[in-house]
């Protein structure tokens, strides 16, 4: 039982330091997740992770590029592609200009438009508000995805053409 008892302190060392390890790698690299599983403790009493996820911030790869290196692209989730192409992390300030002006805002990076494909080619979809609510609030302000788009209309069915654009975005 004493020998049970030594070797369950000696685990609980080598866990305690893991886990302090772990502990700093995740503030380290600003990760979003750190796991270990399975963590086991083998019969002569060492203790091994079999298994680990770790996965860090893309807002922060900038910051760490010996993880960006490391990064698998073919993983990564193919609707954000166009942001990372463009080197756009959410909260960066973007550039959306078309052939009657431009107007900045603040990026959020979102997997709800997928890119269309034409002639082969991803064709990329982006959202910017028409509006900022209630004209008497003052703290509603900001761009005007209007100040893009043609004020021209289909003779056929008379659907405004600023449904839909042509754009080029930028990070600002």
């Amino acid at each position: 039982m004493q020998r049970l008892a030594e070797r369950s302190a000696e685990a609980t060392k080598q866990i305690a330091a893991i886990v302090g390890k772990l502990y700093e790698a995740f503030v380290g690299c600003e990760a979003m997740l750190c796991e270990i599983n399975p963590l086991i403790v083998t019969p002569d009493g060492e203790v091994r992770a079999l298994d680990s996820k770790f996965t860090v911030d893309d807002n922060a790869l900038f910051r760490h590029p010996e993880i960006a290196e490391l990064r698998d692209v073919s993983a990564a989730d193919p609707l954000e592609a166009l942001a990372r192409e463009k080197g756009i992390a959410n909260g960066s300030q973007v550039k959306v200009i078309s052939a009657r002006g431009q107007i900045e805002g603040v990026a959020m990076v979102t997997r709800r438009l997928a890119p269309l494909k034409v002639d082969g080619k991803d064709v990329w979809q982006i959202g910017f508000p028409i509006h900022w609510g209630y004209a008497g609030d003052p703290s509603h302000t900001g761009p005007l995805a209007n100040l893009l788009t043609p004020s021209a209309m289909d003779p056929n069915t008379w659907t405004p053409e600023y449904k839909a654009f042509l754009v080029r975005l930028e990070k600002a």
